[in-house]
């Protein structure tokens, strides 16, 4: 899909519950580095899906609902199969119709040296961005509709109720931040900081694959001094964590690979996710 043909404003659900495909996903965070309004709607999607989906506990399916699915799919007729151009187009009128180092300075100096290209967009990558709560209603919608398969998403990986309460705070807060650096894999890494609760987290999507002896390390970088914010081993495409200590917008922030259970230093080629 182009630039041109991309609809942002119609993908700000899809985007909430990272459900774009790769490349859609970098076309609407082009959009969303130019919108203040696209930011504060995706903001309040994700804020109230995930206070959503922390406050309904889960349900197993009524045993027939298969069976009962099966058979309306052997009564249904179905309709012959179209050329994909005829359906885009069929798609398109009815939207419209229907409205290595290990000393301290070696690697601060390392991450300076690996500070990741961003791509062009309009607008800084960094945003204010406050939460929106007149968006309950339809985020209610997507969560419902979403259902289970949301467990199996951004908010199904959850570590602990601890880590989900953290998270959950952390994104209504008042003064939340998003930065969105795009990774090598050609996913996301999104670092999620609040001033005001001294707080912050990892938004991993499509974060690349990882061998079983290795994780994602977290570190914060102030006064030539690199300390660990805790590790990441993602159990699927997305997958967040609360990051250790005390987040303060004076550090910044970056992430590495090393092996299974962290280093003490970094030894991973580095992404700056903030640079304070």
């Amino acid at each position: 899909m182009t630039r041109d043909e991309f609809d942002a404003a119609n993908s700000t659900g899809a985007y909430a519950l990272g459900a774009l495909s790769a490349e859609d996903r970098l076309l609407f965070e082009d959009e969303l580095a130019g919108s203040e309004e696209l930011r504060a709607e995706v903001a309040g999607l994700v804020d109230t899906a995930a206070v959503l989906a922390m406050a309904t506990p889960p349900i197993d399916p009524p045993p027939a609902l298969k069976s009962n699915i099966m058979a309306m799919l052997d009564s249904t007729p179905q309709l012959p199969a179209q050329p994909a151009e005829d359906v885009l187009q069929s798609i398109d009128a009815a939207r419209f119709s229907s409205s290595a180092p290990t000393a301290a300075d070696a690697t601060i100096s390392s991450f300076a040296d690996h500070q990741p290209t961003r791509r062009s967009g309009r607008g800084a990558r960094r945003s204010r961005i406050r939460p929106l709560t007149a968006l309950l209603a339809s985020a209610a919608a997507v969560a419902l509709f979403v259902g289970g398969a949301f467990a199996g998403g951004l908010l199904g990986t959850i570590g602990s109720e601890r880590q989900s309460d953290q998270f959950a705070a952390l994104n209504a807060a008042s003064d939340v931040t998003r930065e969105v650096t795009p990774l090598q894999s050609g996913g996301t890494a999104t670092l999620v900081s609040s001033d005001e609760l001294g707080a912050s987290a990892i938004v991993l999507n499509d974060a690349g694959d990882l061998t079983d002896d290795e994780v994602y390390q977290l570190w914060y970088l102030h006064d030539q001094k690199v300390t660990s914010a805790g590790i990441v081993d993602p159990d699927g495409p997305q997958t967040y964590a609360v990051l250790d200590g005390a987040f303060d917008p004076d550090y910044a922030v970056a992430m590495t690979v090393e092996p299974a259970g962290g280093s003490e230093q970094p030894t991973g080629i580095p992404v700056l996710l903030s640079g304070a």
